[in-house]
């Protein structure tokens, strides 16, 4: 299946997404979650990267959504009043948070879609409620990711800072550019600026906190017991998930389709959003109409 728009402009996404997407508060038990919705059909359940915010999928979804119902929400501690207790955050209680999510939606059965930090959550989604999500596509996916001791210090001390965005330090936009700035050569400029707001706006001890989390995970054991399809996306040209980082993914989940895309750094849904349309509706159509 192929997208009929060959090129996603960000000017008509987001001022579709403005119009069409259904913004609420969601009260959970430790926090107040963002939760957007967008589309009608089976519901495509949205779940963000590290220190990232839902409207990283804006892009894709003002595709994806004339397809399926995309239900995105925020991570705790993405907005700075929305009361969220980091220090008492297990990685567990993020499954938590999804299910009581797509519970007040009204969602009874999910396809996923995750990146980066987000897959972690989506394997253990998968894992403990195998009948609810018949089938995910992990995009820069890890199950074990130790840091070196430099950044787990930096991460440990990070989480005692102020309620400061990322986006007020200095060098924050020159450190995003040399990370992922080639990717965006051929966007518009609206496109880089959105992901600088993206994650710009995350409070500095909100991604302290998930990289402490990253730090002491290990989700291998579960990777076995998972038996639902899953479409491994990594970008051939991505400087964060390398292939050692994504190796126990594609020897672990028993039905796991890995493609590595020439081009695609570690944020696609950005980058290469038309792409990305392509390889999620191949994936799905067929799963989506049985």
């Amino acid at each position: 299946m192929t997208l009929a728009k060959s090129n996603i402009s960000f000017k008509q996404a987001k001022a579709a997404f403005d119009a069409q997407a259904n913004l609420k508060r969601i009260s959970l038990e430790r926090y107040q979650a963002r939760v957007w919705t967008w589309g009608n059909g089976p519901d495509l359940f949205l779940i963000h990267g590290l220190a990232e915010h839902s409207d990283s999928f804006l892009l894709i979804a003002s595709e994806l959504s004339k397809h399926f119902r995309c239900i995105g929400y925020d991570l705790p501690g993405g907005n700075a009043d929305d009361g969220a207790n980091l220090w008492r955050y297990q990685h567990g209680d993020l499954a938590g948070d999804a299910l009581h999510i797509l519970d007040a939606l009204g969602s009874k059965a999910a396809f996923l879609l995750a990146g980066s930090f987000g897959t972690t959550i989506a394997q253990r989604l998968l894992h403990d409620q195998p009948k609810r999500f018949p089938a995910a596509i992990l995009q820069g996916g890890f199950s074990k990711r130790p840091l070196g001791w430099k950044k787990y210090l930096l991460a440990f001390l990070g989480r005692f800072w102020k309620n400061r965005p990322l986006g007020q330090f200095r060098r924050y936009a020159k450190s995003l550019q040399a990370l992922y700035g080639t990717g965006f050569g051929g966007r518009e400029k609206e496109a880089w600026d959105w992901f600088l707001h993206c994650v710009g706006t995350t409070p500095l001890r909100t991604m302290a906190h998930q990289a402490i989390m990253i730090a002491h995970l290990d989700l291998r054991p579960l990777l076995p017991k998972i038996d639902q399809p899953v479409l491994l996306l990594w970008g051939a040209n991505d400087r964060i998930i390398d292939a050692k980082a994504s190796s126990p993914l594609v020897l672990g989940l028993k039905r796991a389709q890995p493609i590595v895309v020439p081009g695609w750094g570690h944020v696609p849904a950005h980058t290469h959003p038309e792409e990305m349309v392509d390889r999620v509706l191949g994936f799905l159509h067929a799963r989506a109409l049985s």
